[in-house]
């Protein structure tokens, strides 16, 4: 078969269901292939779209998604979306076509050579986490079966494939790599010693707040943070990408934080004696500009923080405890090394629920009365509060 051809078969022994993609002469020979499988072919009007679409596929199934661009303007076209699917950590495996490899430096149609002949595969460079231009059509297997592990490995996020179009029509005779070839298997837990030192230092808190990313929902970790919330009765406060990790009306559920996030929320954190962070990088919006006394006093605030990423611990603000590995591996270690000293003390840690009631009765009567204020206020111009007044200006 053609290296295309093996492409197509590559992708479907790894469980690829869609491709998202627009043909052109440079990725026809993949297409060809795909005709041959069970994969479903979404072709779209613009590249921006197939990149797009690729993020959300992976959004919503947590199952890489694969984009399948054509040169030069079809691969610049995908920028925006495959630089999003990087900022916001989804897997995405990006396969284009090239200029053929023997007319690099000679000006063919669409060629990227400003500086380097033949180098449109750079442009990804800043945003991927690894771009790779196949040179020989043998070395496809190998570098196929690194790109959906790294896409989806630690911090997921894109990768670039970048194959010269008359190397897709070479012959091909390998075998196709098993879809366990390579892909990481279980999660990342914690230190159980850190674990332990961190639930220590949470328990003793007096005014302790548990704030989750979008890494508690890459997770899947649902269920384990609603757990130890709820085993706690600590409040929950999340970023943008982690509304939802809780539904948002769960009574220990603030809402988000940041420039657009609740005032209630932010109260919440800024006084806040000691933060669990978990699957959170403390992006700007999230965190109104790290401006102290807004969102957060980190110090005086402990910091206990959970990421898959060990770069991000420690990089916004100092931390008491840094523990690197899955949000739903290490909220499952919390729950456990919670309920082992609840076995050995032979009851309960100090139940946090009552004073986070009360907090939050007191958040809220504090949050009406400043909205209702604005909301009154003959003011101009006009305050945002009277344009949008509606009955029950609580969290909910």
């Amino acid at each position: 078969m053609t290296a295309g051809e093996y492409v197509a078969k590559f992708l479907e022994a790894q469980g690829v269901e869609v491709v998202f993609g627009l043909c052109g002469h440079t990725n026809l020979a993949v297409l060809d292939g795909l005709a041959d499988t069970k994969i479903r072919y979404i072709g779209v009007r613009h590249e921006q779209v197939a990149s797009h679409a690729a993020d959300g596929y992976f959004r919503v199934t947590h199952k890489p998604g694969v984009a399948l661009l054509h040169v030069g303007p079809g691969m610049t076209n995908a920028v925006t979306g495959v630089a999003t699917a990087a900022l916001d950590s989804s897997a995405m495996v990006v396969i284009a076509g090239d200029i053929p490899s023997y007319m690099f430096g000679k000006d063919p149609h669409q060629e990227i050579k400003l500086h380097a002949d033949g180098s449109q595969w750079e442009i990804y460079r800043p945003f991927v986490k690894k771009a790779w231009r196949v040179h020989d059509p043998t070395m496809l297997p190998d570098i196929l079966s690194r790109a959906f592990s790294l896409a989806v490995t630690g911090r997921p996020g894109p990768v670039l494939v970048d194959v010269p179009m008359d190397l897709f029509s070479r012959p091909l005779d390998l075998p196709i790599p098993d879809a366990a070839t390579r892909r990481p298997h279980g999660r990342i837990l914690g230190d159980p010693r850190e674990v332990e030192r961190a639930l220590g230092v949470l328990l003793a808190a007096e005014r302790p707040v548990i704030f989750a990313g979008g890494g508690v929902i890459l997770a899947d970790a649902h269920q384990q943070l609603r757990q130890f919330v709820e085993a706690t009765g600590i409040p929950l406060a999340t970023t943008m990408m982690g509304k939802g990790a809780v539904p948002e009306d769960h009574p220990l559920c603030f809402g988000i934080t940041g420039l657009f996030g609740s005032p209630v929320a932010n109260r919440l954190t800024r006084e806040a004696d000691v933060i669990l962070a978990v699957g959170t990088r403390f992006s700007e919006m999230d965190s109104s500009s790290w401006i102290p006394g807004h969102t957060f006093n980190i110090p005086p605030t402990k910091l206990v923080h959970v990421d898959i990423d060990a770069q991000e611990i420690g990089k916004i603000y100092a931390v008491e405890v840094g523990i690197q590995g899955d949000a739903g591996a290490v909220l499952q270690q919390f729950l456990e090394a919670l309920a082992d000293r609840r076995r050995t003390s032979h009851g309960k840690p100090k139940d946090q629920a009552a004073r986070v009631l009360e907090h939050r009765r007191t958040y809220q009567e504090w949050f009406d009365a400043e909205v209702g204020r604005h909301q009154q206020s003959n003011a101009r111009p006009i305050r945002p509060e009277r344009i949008l007044c509606y009955p029950g200006t609580g969290l909910s």
